[in-house]
C-alpha cells in the first residue's frame, strides 16, 4: 500500500507526524492539536514567505485531516437515540419519525419523537465503538498478544483468592459445546471481559446532591495481567450514556442491546483474525 507521506514535503511529513504523536501517545485532544496544527501553519507560511517552493502544500485545517489521511480514526456505530427510553435505530436504514418501542408486548409505543419535523437528524445521536475493530488491533500489539494466552493457561488451584482467575465461576465455566471455556484448542484464544460503569459530573460539581450525570459502559479484558488491565489503552469504551439525569433499567437495557448481540456472535461463532504477529496465517 502506498504511504500516504509519500507526495509530501519533509516538512509537512515532521509536522504531520508531531500531530499524530502528540495526539494518541502525549493525550492531547483534538482542540489543542488544531490549535497546534494552525502555529504550525502560520509558522510554515512566514518562513516559507519569499520561498520559491511552488511544490509545499498547505498543512490541513484540522487534525482530523491528518488522522483519517493515516486511516487511524475510530470506526463506531451510529444509531438514533430515543430521548425517552434510549432505545437505538440504526442511522444507516431507515428509522420511524417517532419511537416504535414496546417495554412489554402488551403495552403501547413509546411515541416519542426522534427527528426534529423537516428534518433528518436524530434528536439524540449514540455512537459504539466496533468491538471487533478494536479486537484485532488489540491484538496487533506482539506483546499484548502474547500476554492474552498466558493467563488461562497458568491456572493452578489456590486456596487463596487473589484475582478472578481464582475463583470456580471462571474455572467451571462452559462454552457453548459443552466444554470447560478456558480449555481452548492450539491456535484459539478465549477471552473473560468484565462489563463496568462509571459515572462523572461534566460541570466537575462536587456536591453530594448532583444535579447531572453521565455515565461510562467499558469493558476490561481480564485475561491480562491486573497492571495492565486498567489502562486507558486496554479498556474497551462501549458507550457514554445520554444524560443529564440517572437512566432507568429499561435505558440500560436498550442501550446495551446491540452490543449484547455483538457479544452473543462471538461467543456462538468467534472472531477470525487474518493475520496477528503470533499467526501470520490466522488466528
Amino acid at each position: 500500500m502506498c504511504s500516504p507521506f509519500r507526495s509530501l514535503a519533509p516538512s509537512l511529513i515532521l509536522t504531520n507526524l508531531t500531530i499524530l504523536s502528540l495526539h494518541f501517545l502525549g493525550g492531547l485532544s483534538l482542540k489543542q492539536s488544531n490549535f497546534l496544527l494552525c502555529a504550525l501553519g502560520l509558522q510554515s507560511q512566514i518562513a516559507t514567505a519569499h520561498s520559491e517552493d511552488s511544490d509545499l502544500r498547505p498543512l490541513p485545517l484540522q487534525a482530523h485531516a491528518i488522522i483519517d489521511q493515516m486511516d487511524l480514526s475510530p470506526q463506531y456505530m451510529s444509531y438514533a437515540c430515543c430521548p425517552k427510553c434510549f432505545h437505538l435505530y440504526d442511522l444507516e436504514g431507515p428509522y420511524p419519525a417517532a419511537c416504535t418501542h414496546r417495554t412489554a408486548s402488551s403495552s403501547g409505543f413509546c411515541g416519542t419523537t426522534l427527528c426534529p419535523t423537516g428534518s433528518q437528524k436524530p434528536l439524540n445521536q449514540y455512537d459504539a465503538y466496533d468491538f471487533k475493530v478494536w479486537l484485532a488491533q488489540v491484538y496487533a500489539q506482539p506483546e499484548i498478544e502474547i500476554l492474552l494466552g498466558q493467563q488461562a493457561a497458568a491456572l493452578t488451584k489456590s486456596q487463596v483468592m487473589c484475582d478472578v482467575w481464582d475463583s470456580d465461576a471462571i474455572r467451571t465455566l462452559r462454552g457453548p459445546d459443552g466444554k470447560f471455556f478456558l480449555n481452548c484448542p492450539q491456535g484459539e484464544s478465549h477471552l473473560v471481559f468484565s462489563l463496568n460503569m462509571g459515572w462523572f459530573n461534566p460541570p466537575t460539581s462536587k456536591h453530594s446532591n448532583k444535579q447531572v450525570s453521565f455515565d461510562v459502559i467499558y469493558m476490561t479484558c481480564l485475561n491480562l495481567p491486573t497492571s495492565l488491565r486498567y489502562q486507558p489503552e486496554n479498556v474497551f469504551l462501549v458507550g457514554v450514556i445520554p444524560g443529564p439525569h440517572e437512566y432507568s433499567t429499561t435505558q440500560m437495557n436498550n442501550l446495551l442491546c446491540p452490543f449484547v448481540q455483538i457479544l452473543t456472535e462471538l461467543w456462538d461463532t468467534g472472531l477470525f483474525l487474518e493475520r496477528t504477529p503470533k499467526y501470520l496465517f490466522g488466528h
